[in-house]
């Protein structure tokens, strides 16, 4: 393996203005939103 394959990956990490945390693009976060809706309901005290 040449030393050009060596490197560190940077996470794809956006702001989801909806939740007010950053998330994995194209995820869902946490909290279940997905594009500003919610698409999986969470019904866990601590979310």
């Amino acid at each position: 393996m040449r030393r050009g394959h060596i490197k560190l990956n940077v996470p794809n990490l956006q702001f989801d203005a909806t939740t007010g945390e950053y998330r994995v693009s194209h995820h869902v976060s946490p909290k279940g939103y997905y594009k500003g809706a919610q698409v999986v309901k969470n019904d866990n005290a601590n979310a």
